[in-house]
């Protein structure tokens, strides 16, 4: 069986089946992910009947919400670090802490990205069309949007720390029910179903909220009532030295995340210029890009766990074979999906629109997508063997040479050299080509398995010897390295 009790799962975690160990790991975390997408393309699925202007107004106010959560999915990666290598040190108490920090932090950076789009859903509407009942529908959408961004954090945080420990099936239970009652609201608001109003397109954000407001607030008390093995230590929900080490870890991550989703806006406002046709073919492949990246991404969290829990406990050679091991099942698993998405694309172009323009484009990326696929299971595995060891520079920079270079730079210029729409599709497949061949270089090496924290030299690892001055000034320059009960 994939689920599992958490004591049995613990109990093989550092057992001789290794393949076995990343699979148990990895299978709910794709499950999780795809239930997690899987709204996304009901949304789409919903609103088709309704128009094209409903459908590009979806994906518009769907690319906002990615960019909004790109600083939560930021510090996941950074919690994920910080709580799986205190977990793989038996340090319980230092994860419980960590996880803690992590929510408070959180909350208080989705608030504050979030606050703007109150005040500028004018602009960022007009960004992505120019027709005027696409813009509106998009203005009308972007605030519950803002609202679901700061909910959706706070699951994030909460979920991520079990992922990090091994717990990958409570997340799991969440985020099934979680889709559901997404999907359920969102198509009753909408069509005015179940006895609900019938808000149109509007009802696709608000019925989202609903949901996720519902299931997060379960979530949060499970969790502040000690159900599960990690557990709240709520005296350091506002901890400086804790801030101070997501922020170290997560940053690079969170400017990697806005890249992306910056240069899918980017390329997303490019594509105006080829029509509305274009346009909503892109989203469609981007709702099936996503179905596709939660394989990968499922993956990319086993390699994270235990890459994490192993660089704690002090064994780098078990971290790097575990990367190794996600990468091979990725790819077995992705080169499948990608045979599955080639057979199945005209199916799968008519399945979110039933404009023949539109299907047509969006068969034709369809198949782009598939070549990637093998490029996709390097990124997001090995990317998140690295990212769970704490390496989240690296990846950054892979992403915004892959990004600026393959995909904005050479948007522009399709654009402006007027080149045909599969020119400006085709750009996604270099940026993948890119990164993966990074990644692949930066695994073979040593760097990234270093141990995240500095530890005092022995002279100075006692507390007692706060006093004398070599002391002092070591923890000085390194902060974040000073006990919690000299720090107070």
């Amino acid at each position: 069986m994939i689920l599992l009790s958490y004591a049995e799962f613990e109990s093989e975690l550092m057992s001789d089946f290794p393949y076995k160990t990343v699979w148990r790991l990895a299978a709910p975390n794709i499950a999780s992910n795809i239930m997690f997408v899987s709204t996304m393309v009901a949304h789409m699925y919903i609103v088709a009947p309704l128009g094209a202007e409903a459908s590009a107004a979806v994906v518009s106010v769907t690319r906002v919400s990615f960019l909004l959560m790109a600083t939560a999915m930021a510090l996941s990666v950074a919690t994920t670090a910080m709580v799986a290598r205190a977990w793989g040190a038996k340090n319980y108490e230092e994860a419980n802490k960590s996880a803690t920090s992590a929510l408070g932090m959180s909350l208080l950076v989705s608030c504050g990205i979030a606050a703007p789009v109150f005040f500028l859903t004018g602009p960022i509407a007009a960004f992505f069309s120019a027709e005027p009942q696409v813009i509106a529908l998009t203005r009308d959408m972007l605030p519950p949007i803002a609202w679901l961004s700061i909910i959706y954090a706070v699951n994030l945080s909460i979920s991520t720390n079990y992922r990090a420990i091994g717990n990958v099936v409570a997340p799991l239970k969440i985020a099934a029910i979680s889709a559901i009652g997404n999907i359920t609201l969102a198509y009753g608001l909408t069509m005015g179903a179940f006895g609900l109003p019938a808000l149109g397109p509007q009802g696709i954000p608000i019925g989202a909220v609903l949901s996720q407001v519902v299931i997060t607030s379960v979530y949060v008390l499970l969790w502040a009532l000690r159900r599960y093995e990690i557990k709240p230590d709520w005296r350091y929900f506002f901890n400086k030295k804790r801030f101070r080490q997501l922020i170290h870890i997560g940053l690079p991550a969170a400017a990697e995340q806005y890249v992306i989703q910056i240069g899918s806006i980017i390329i997303m406002g490019l594509l105006s210029f080829y029509g509305t046709e274009a346009f909503v073919a892109y989203g469609i492949g981007i709702n099936i890009l996503s179905v596709c990246i939660v394989i990968g991404l499922g993956f990319g969290s086993a390699g994270a766990t235990l890459s994490g829990q192993k660089v704690g406990a002090g064994d780098p050679k078990a971290a790097k074979e575990s990367g190794y091991i996600a990468l091979r099942m990725a790819l077995f698993c992705m080169c499948f999906i990608a045979l599955l998405i080639y057979i199945w694309r005209t199916p799968l172009s008519f399945l979110l629109t039933d404009n023949p323009t539109v299907a047509a484009h969006a068969e034709l990326f369809i198949i782009i997508l598939a070549i990637c696929q093998p490029l996709m299971a390097v990124e997001f595995a090995i990317g998140g063997t690295l990212r769970g060891a704490g390496d989240t520079r690296f990846p950054m920079y892979a992403t915004m040479v892959g990004t600026i270079g393959a995909r904005i730079i050479m948007a522009y210029i399709c654009v402006w050299a007027q080149w045909p729409l599969w020119a400006i599709y085709s750009l996604v497949l270099f940026d993948f080509l890119i990164k993966a061949t990074a990644f692949l270089v930066r695994v073979n090496g040593e760097q990234w398995v270093k141990p995240l924290d500095h530890t005092p030299p022995a002279p100075l690892q006692s507390a007692y010897a706060i006093n004398r001055s070599p002391v002092r000034e070591y923890y000085r320059t390194h902060p974040d390295d000073m006990p919690d009960d000299i720090e107070k």
